[in-house]
């Protein structure tokens, strides 16, 4: 067919194609790994801030090796879809359009996406050699932001790799995070990864961790036996300087012994299943909040009532206010949990660090319409939260997503290390808020979240909480969690060096038999 030969209409419709046909040739031959269709210009803001970022700047981190950060593109995307069906079931309508631009590409678009790169990112070893080399827990040791907070770059730059990470958002902010540490342009960082990216062979469905394993290591010849590294829905391939694959640092092993008996075991099993699916537990969290809520109007009224034993003075003419935690008493990080016993891992401040990050956590039974209603009496609501001061951000986001109601005028997210508060008792800042406001209610999942002497034996903390026999179910109200606590560090003085195996142990010794 002859294009000159049609009418001018025609011809015009024709060119359009044409372009179009080029241009997502031109990304798919630059993303060999995968193909795409991407957008012309882009259709939201992707600049960076760094200021949002959890775990701040690095510029002295050494630099010791390359971490490929690949992501499983449909778990992802499921999260996204769900997170926007929970934002329009609240009314939020404005934030769930908002949430789908921003993710219009990856997971709203003909694009079917698999596997795609999150990052490629510049890792220390801390001192150590890398054949002796540790994943690290401490995100903030590796190299990040070397060069501070960098102006978002041209769509150009970014447009052609939009197929191997499809969010000009991540690309950015991948290039200020990690590439600028280590590469002279963004084109060179982006080339890279790509190029590691192009020359590996992934699988197009979803496979479990060892499965995943046993397919790259056969596919990918120059893989062979290399250890990846794994987290969630995340596969990391790991490289030298000079960007030849090596194993991946594992995190500090346990004896096979302490493995089993504190992983293999699943101690924490019956608690997680029994919080995510019993109605018992949904039954406890929503009465202990239906508790409080019928307390309240009779605090509210009674101008000598108070809850924190914290409080002296004359308090009657205070404003008032509630003091909550926030973990497994507000917000539910009961998939977390979940996460650990499936993977068979424990607890570690990476991985907490980035589930706080996902802001991914739910309501707690009875949380919701308990803290609207206090709001709409005008009773100041404080968190009062073990998360680290650099988690805050991220937190305050998560309860707002949730429609938890925050201050406009104060901070009321009270965080460990804020403020000159570097220990995990919190009567230094029920402390704080006793000095301004009349508390009318304590609410949590901890005996710490009430009193300041939760860190002691079992025996003494059975003493302490029998001693405030008229405190419970009318001025403090205690949510169920099993899973974790300082009911449990008691039980080995609260050292937390202590090995799994000796807390099994430990355990066990501590159960009456007939």
């Amino acid at each position: 067919m002859k294009i000159a030969h049609l009418g001018f209409e025609n011809r015009k419709i024709i060119y359009k194609k044409l372009c179009v046909f080029f241009a997502v040739m031109l990304v798919s031959n630059l993303s060999l790994a995968q193909s795409c269709q991407i957008l012309t210009e882009p259709d939201t803001n992707y600049d960076f801030d760094v200021t949002k970022d959890p775990f701040g700047i690095n510029k002295t981190g050494n630099n010791d090796y390359f971490k490929l950060a690949l992501s499983w593109s449909p778990d992802y995307c499921q999260k996204i879809q769900n997170d926007i069906a929970k934002l329009n079931s609240d009314g939020k309508s404005a934030e769930a359009k908002q949430l789908e631009q921003h993710n219009k590409l990856q997971c709203f678009s003909n694009n079917q996406f698999k596997w795609v790169v999150h990052g490629l990112w510049a890792s220390s070893c801390d001192g150590i050699s890398l054949a002796e080399c540790k994943d690290l827990t401490d995100i903030k040791k590796h190299p990040r932001f070397c060069k501070g907070d960098l102006a978002q770059l041209p769509y150009k730059e970014i447009k052609p790799f939009l197929c191997m990470t499809p969010s000009a958002e991540l690309l950015q902010g991948e290039w200020e995070k990690h590439g600028a540490c280590d590469f002279s342009s963004p084109v060179k960082y982006f080339k890279k990864a790509h190029v590691l990216f192009s020359a590996l062979k992934t699988p197009t469905e979803k496979l479990d961790q060892a499965e995943l394993a046993r397919w790259m290591d056969i596919h990918n010849p120059k893989l062979a036996h290399k250890k990846l590294g794994f987290y969630g829905i995340e596969m990391y391939v790991c490289y030298n300087k000079k960007f030849e694959p090596i194993d991946c640092p594992q995190k500090v092993e346990k004896a096979k012994s302490e493995v089993k008996t504190q992983n293999e075991s699943n101690e924490r099993l019956n608690s997680v299943v029994w919080m995510q699916t019993s109605a018992e537990y949904r039954v406890l969290a929503a009465s202990a909040y239906q508790q409080a809520h019928n307390a309240i109007d009779i605090a509210f009224r009674q101008k000598n009532w108070t809850a924190a034993t914290e409080q002296k003075g004359n308090y009657t003419t205070l404003p008032p206010a509630i003091i909550l935690d926030i973990d497994e008493t507000v917000l539910d990080n009961i998939p977390y949990q979940a996460q650990l016993i499936k993977t068979r891992s424990e607890y570690d401040p990476t991985s907490w660090a980035l589930w706080t990050k996902s802001q991914a956590s739910k309501a707690v039974p009875g949380a919701s319409e308990f803290l609207k209603y206090v709001a709409n009496k005008g009773i100041t609501i404080f968190y009062v939260t073990n998360r680290d001061a650099t988690q805050e951000t991220d937190t305050r986001a998560n309860l707002e997503k949730l429609g938890m109601p925050l201050s406009n005028t104060i901070d009321t997210v009270l965080t460990k290390n804020e403020n000159g508060w570097n220990t995990s008792d919190k009567s230094s800042r029920r402390l704080f808020i006793a000095e301004k406001f009349r508390i009318l209610a304590l609410i949590g999942d901890d005996f710490g979240d009430f009193v300041a002497g939760a860190y002691t034996t079992p025996e003494e903390r059975v003493k302490i909480a029998d001693g405030f026999t008229d405190y419970w179910g009318t001025k403090w109200f205690l949510i169920p969690n099993p899973i974790y606590g300082s009911w449990e560090t008691a039980l080995y003085d609260h050292n937390y060096k202590t090995s799994g195996a000796e807390i099994t142990a430990t355990k066990i010794k501590k159960l009456v038999t007939p």
